[in-house]
């Protein structure tokens, strides 16, 4: 069955229309085409007065901006608000990341979502993946429109070669800046590395500075019984090629080491 209307297209396999509400039903898999987005559904219905529109089973709009997907959507063109539920998945093409939850809503015309319950941040690089999880993924634009990301509650990042934990966390794509808020841990390599603050800069996506900020604490194992200890107010980690190569102590520095030698520690 096809539609043609001069602002859609519509494909599907059986449809019926409600003359009185100006309703379209899909029983089916179906395509909607327009000049600024594309939908996709195996059942719903589509008001083409109002422009609003319930997607139902693999329901996906996708636009030049971002793709969203869900078990259910519910769509409103005009206002571009949405609405998913379960299996949520936001597809950012300009930045190339992914947010993922059972729960979203967002609005195309502010270029913001919100995500909650199992919420996933997923950056994809050539070299590495970044995984985050979260309560709470908010993704917005900040007074400078670009695109920064917030997660609350019971963060957890997860990439090759850094884990970490906190409270609640920051990301800019304008400064390419994570901000770690609330009792941050970072695992780095045999580091464990923690602050009341972290902030880590990076560049081409990879760690290149990270700043500790009071009661700054890095912690390494020696072997099983002794931990190379470096303590401070705050300090500067610098990272290359990934690897954390030097350290700056900034006020009250201590440090316990363990040297190795031929004969051992």
């Amino acid at each position: 069955v096809v539609v043609i209307n001069p602002d859609y297209t519509i494909y599907s396999d059986r449809l019926k229309y409600n003359t009185e509400n100006k309703i379209t039903y899909f029983y089916g898999p179906t395509e909607i085409f327009s000049d600024s987005s594309y939908i996709y559904c195996e059942r719903g219905w589509y008001n083409t007065e109002t422009d609003i529109s319930q997607l139902n089973q693999n329901a996906l709009v996708k636009n030049s901006k971002q793709t969203v997907k869900g078990d259910s959507l519910y769509y409103e063109k005009l206002t571009g608000f949405g609405r998913a539920v379960n299996n949520v998945v936001i597809i950012d093409h300009e930045q190339d990341i992914i947010l993922k939850g059972n729960r979203g809503i967002y609005y195309e015309n502010s270029d913001y979502a919100r995500l909650t319950d199992r919420a996933q941040f997923i950056q994809i690089t050539p070299e590495d993946t970044l995984y985050l999880h979260a309560d709470t993924l908010l993704s917005e634009l900040d007074t400078s429109d670009t695109k920064f990301i917030k997660a609350y509650y019971g963060v957890k990042i997860f990439k090759s070669n850094l884990q970490g934990k906190c409270d609640s966390m920051a990301y800019s794509f304008a400064d390419s800046v994570i901000r770690l808020y609330y009792e941050p841990v970072l695992w780095s390599e045999v580091n464990q590395i923690s602050a009341e603050y972290i902030e880590i800069h990076t560049e081409h996506k990879q760690a290149k500075t990270m700043y500790l900020e009071k009661s700054s604490f890095i912690i390494s194992k020696e072997d099983t019984s002794k931990f190379n200890q470096i303590k401070g107010k705050n300090m500067v980690c610098h990272f290359r090629d990934n690897e954390l190569y030097r350290i700056d102590v900034k006020g009250n520095g201590q440090t316990v080491y363990y040297p190795v030698d031929e004969e051992g520690i």
